[in-house]
């Protein structure tokens, strides 16, 4: 029996050893693949470069609290995809500008204005159109664009529209496609209208510039102030130069290595047609071969493109006595006097500066890069940035000149907003020659919008003539944008008193406590007007009985007489204009509107004081034919400085 189990006790322990010595075996084994494994990633060995595209990489979370859509670059590509997304309601979304502002034009201190931009701002679109309308207002004149070819002298000069064009000068001929008119602002600059937008966005960050871009994990990495902050995205608009934006993709480390082999090649191969423009100040006369002119193309020369008559534009250009030129030079690596030198003398040899004129001001912008054809390697990098969340637009971003006009950049922003939320199709981009076609005529409004007829407004006011204008803020109901057709849907009739709400009164707590005590739904509607919207209203039960007005940097009287206008106030009786809610309250309002509603009954009453402020309750005819004037006189001023005293 002991030597059974001492057997058995044996035979166990010779198992055990057995056993031990496979795990130990087994651990070695691990230990070594481990190493193995580690050594083939540390290396980028061959072990995993043949799998490489088939990695997928854990998404991080998105914060709901930072922007969805990042933008680069607050040109007017940036600026046009910022505006529509607010125009749509949309608010997680950021610009981000390496600049410090927007630049704008230089003065010389001798009286000229130097403005390098692009100085025609035509259109291809009546979204465009009514962009300009809204945001330069009448600061703004519009030209019928005179150009000329000359291959001597200017005097010798062809008309430019009909000439038979060299192919280097083809460039110019996009910019005469959209027709012979266009607009140039006489208050600012080229860049006024990019100014404007920006200062109407809240959401620009100046200073910011992007150090680098994981497609993969959908984050871009910025440096302002000397700090890098790392953002999520899930859509990133950029307008970074195209080599740029390809060098920071290839650089990342979750890029597939042949993809960034591929793209770092492509940064190099593109090339651009880069020269300078050199602005010239005279002092005497215009040539009269210039008096009409906005710019000749040069045909005859190997090295200037095109000479523009900088003067022409605007009269603010350059100081009584004297002109001004711009020369474009393709110089682009020359001795900045050695540009200037060869540019006044072409100007001289040519006839655009007569023996008696003499240059008392010199200016040299900074190198301008035109992009070349590069169709394959478009074909083969913007599909893949698409499938990774980045939409590559803007001048240098799309790399495409023949959709580089300003109405062109714009509507790119424009359409890759549309794209971003949506996937609505990008024409200006992806089909330049339907957008170009000038037998197609402009293209119409964007998707998701009513189509309404414009105001025609009073005698002597200025309303909006387009339903889609820039710098007002668009309100979202019921999925569609509500165009001052007012708070009514299906529109109603013979409503007694429109409040109009001004200052401190367009507030959410201010429209809940009227609510409270007047017969909302029957007698009365609301209309909000400021420089900011405070969405919170359109979530509220009374919410149908709410339109929303706005347009940043402007005051009351400004705002009521543009917004409020016949058309769209046609169904009530009274309008009721409020500014100081802290001087009337609901029942203020509710008795002024019955007396008013009886007095009317037996006499001609016109206009009633509600509470101890300025707010005041008219009838509708009244306020057309009286108070509308008096707002139009005094635009910068609010409601209240009008006084009391409307008879």
């Amino acid at each position: 029996m002991l030597s059974t189990l001492a057997l058995k006790a044996r035979v166990m322990l010779a198992n055990r050893a057995f056993t031990t010595r496979i795990l130990t075996l087994s651990s070695l084994l691990a230990v070594t693949l481990l190493v193995l494994v580690l050594i083939a990633v540390s290396t980028n060995t061959s072990l995993f470069r043949q799998k490489e595209e088939l990695i997928v990489y854990p998404e991080p979370p998105i914060d709901t609290s930072l922007p969805h859509i990042v933008i680069i670059g607050a040109g007017l590509t940036g600026l046009g995809a910022a505006h529509r997304l607010r125009e749509l309601g949309f608010e997680r979304y950021q610009v981000h500008e390496a600049g410090q502002q927007i630049a704008g034009a230089e003065a010389d201190g001798l009286g000229f204005v130097w403005d390098f931009g692009a100085l025609e701002l035509s259109s291809h679109y009546a979204y465009f159109d009514g962009l300009l309308e809204s945001v330069l207002e009448h600061d703004q004149d519009r030209h019928t664009r005179v150009a000329w070819l000359v291959e001597d002298d200017a005097e010798t000069s062809v008309d430019f529209e009909t000439a038979e064009v060299p192919p280097h000068l083809e460039r110019f001929k996009r910019l005469t496609a959209a027709g012979p008119d266009f607009v140039y602002p006489h208050v600012g600059s080229s860049n006024e209208l990019a100014a404007r937008l920006a200062a109407d966005q809240a959401t620009v960050e100046f200073s910011s510039t992007v150090v680098a871009i994981d497609p993969i994990n959908r984050l871009v990495s910025l440096e302002r102030g000397g700090a890098t902050t790392v953002q999520p995205y899930g859509k990133l608009i950029s307008t970074l130069p195209l080599p740029n934006l390809l060098r920071l993709v290839a650089d990342c480390p979750h890029t597939p290595r042949t993809v960034a082999r591929r793209f770092g090649e492509h940064a190099n191969s593109l090339t651009c047609d880069a020269g300078r423009v050199v602005g010239l100040g005279v002092e005497g006369a215009l040539p009269d071969a210039l008096a009409d002119a906005h710019w000749f193309a040069v045909a005859g020369h190997d090295r200037v493109w095109r000479v523009t008559v900088l003067s022409n534009y605007a009269s603010t250009m350059a100081p009584a006595g004297h002109y001004s030129l711009l020369v474009e030079i393709d110089a682009p690596y020359a001795d900045e006097n050695e540009v200037i030198e060869e540019a006044a003398a072409f100007a001289a040899q040519h006839g655009f500066i007569e023996a008696s004129g003499k240059i008392v001001s010199r200016r040299v912008a900074s190198e301008r890069c035109t992009p070349a054809d590069a169709t394959d390697i478009l074909t083969d990098v913007q599909p893949w940035l698409v499938e990774h969340d980045i939409l590559s637009r803007g001048r240098l971003g799309g790399w495409k000149a023949d959709v580089a006009n300003s109405d062109h950049l714009f509507m790119q922003g424009v359409e890759a907003a549309d794209a971003s939320l949506a996937g609505v199709p990008e024409m200006t981009y992806f089909h330049p020659d339907f957008v170009n076609d000038p037998a197609r005529g402009k293209l119409t409004g964007r998707p998701n919008q009513r189509a309404y007829s414009s105001f025609r407004g009073t005698s002597g006011q200025q309303p909006m003539l387009h339903r889609e204008q820039g710098n007002l803020r668009r309100i979202m109901v019921s999925g569609l944008l509500d165009y001052f057709q007012g708070p009514r849907d299906p529109p109603a009739n013979d409503i007694p008193v429109l409040v109009v709400l001004a200052g401190s009164c367009a507030a959410v707590p201010t429209i809940a406590s009227f609510v409270g005590v007047l017969q909302t739904g029957q007698d009365f509607d609301f209309a909000t007007v400021g420089q900011h919207v405070d969405r919170r209203m359109f979530d509220e039960p009374w919410s149908p009985h709410v339109v929303a007005y706005s347009a940043a940097n402007r005051a009351t009287n400004w705002l009521i007489s543009r917004l409020i206008l016949p058309e769209n106030t046609a169904a009530y009786r009274f309008i009721a204009v409020l500014e100081e809610c802290e001087a009337a309250n609901p029942f203020d309002l509710h008795a002024s509107y019955h007396d008013m509603d009886a007095m009317s009954i037996e006499s001609d009453i016109q206009f009633l004081k509600i509470g101890n402020g300025h707010n005041t309750m008219f009838d509708r005819k009244f306020f057309f034919d009286a108070v509308v004037p008096e707002l139009l006189a005094h635009q910068d001023q609010d409601f209240g400085s009008l006084g009391l005293n409307w008879s």
